[in-house]
């Protein structure tokens, strides 16, 4: 009986050792990925983007444009993402023949890039696996579908939304019926004098500095409206047209042939309007000041949430069992 048992663990023992070996595989080494590029991103300075339409991008002094098919300074958190595809992890590999380009979508792909000597390819992807497929040269790589939204987008989608240029030093600011110029003490002075001239003229710079608007869109033809104009430090300026005020503002840059919207209280703030109050909350005025209603009852008073305020041993019970549900901070 006691060899029966000893034979059966030692049989379990062996079953044990096997899975081992079968799932961790000794000695043999783990198929490592690689990128798709060894692309090293400080050393581009244009590339193009076919999707269908050919956009190319390229660096000024530092700063990603698009050149084509129109002239403007591009989002360059976009462009980076952009880039970041060509350095993508990949999860397989494989040699790959021009016969066989049709299996994947590649013989007349949708969207491709060319960086320097490099094409990349993007086909279709494998529905069950969440993967894309990729050409590079004659090797077809596998890699994780999170980024084509990135390849696929307009060529306005990739414009930078900032009305003025990153770190714009201001003159002076020409809008529908006021003018600031920037003197030679360093005060703002505006036309037609208002009251409280600081704060007016500080809010004005500021708006102006740090615009930026929810959505770009194309203008091919001259927009009508009101001029603005934006003088800056090294002598040139920006001129804008206002071309819609409400429910949002509209403005468009002859030059570049864009139309910028925004919303909210900056659009405001850009034409020195006043920007609306927030609504008052509709409180009851008894129930706010805690007296009592018709029947005499006293209402509770309440938190910021509009829940009843709770005190005495009912608050530590709450707060004790209280789940906020947030996260730690990193």
């Amino acid at each position: 009986m006691k060899s029966r048992l000893l034979l059966n663990l030692v049989l379990v023992c062996v079953v044990a050792a096997l899975a081992l070996v079968a799932v961790f595989e000794p000695g043999k080494d783990k198929p490592k990925s690689s990128p798709l590029t060894s692309l090293d991103e400080s050393g581009v300075e244009s590339f193009t983007l076919r999707n269908p339409d050919v956009i190319e991008f390229e660096r000024r002094n530092g700063v990603w444009w698009l050149k084509a098919p129109f002239t403007a300074p591009a989002n360059e958190i976009r462009v980076r993402q952009l880039l970041d595809i060509a350095r993508s992890e990949t999860d397989a590999q494989y040699p790959v023949s021009l016969n066989d380009l049709s299996k994947f979508e590649l013989d007349k792909p949708k969207v491709s890039m060319t960086l320097g000597d490099t094409t990349i390819l993007f086909g279709g992807s494998d529905p069950i696996d969440m993967r894309r497929y990729v050409l590079v040269g004659s090797t077809l790589y596998l890699v994780r579908d999170d980024f084509y939204h990135h390849l696929s987008a307009k060529p306005v989608d990739y414009v930078d939304k900032k009305l003025l240029p990153e770190g714009a030093k201001l003159t002076s600011i020409a809008i529908p019926g006021l003018k600031a110029t920037l003197d030679e003490g360093g005060r703002w002075q505006l036309e037609p004098p208002v009251a409280d001239a600081p704060a007016v003229s500080t809010a004005l710079l500021n708006a102006w500095q740090s615009a930026r608007a929810i959505d770009v869109q194309r203008s091919e033809q001259p927009e009508a409206g009101a001029p603005i104009r934006i003088g800056l430090a090294d002598g040139t300026a920006i001129e804008f047209t206002l071309v819609k005020r409400e429910p949002e503002l509209v403005v468009a840059r002859k030059d570049w042939g864009l139309k910028y919207e925004l919303v909210g209280a900056i659009a405001k703030q850009l034409l020195n309007e006043k920007v609306p109050d927030e609504p008052a909350k509709d409180t009851d005025d008894d129930e706010a000041a805690g007296l009592p209603d018709e029947d005499g009852h006293e209402h509770d008073e309440t938190d910021e949430n509009g829940a009843p305020e709770l005190s005495g041993p009912e608050a530590t019970e709450a707060e004790d069992g209280e789940d906020t549900g947030e996260e730690p901070m990193d």
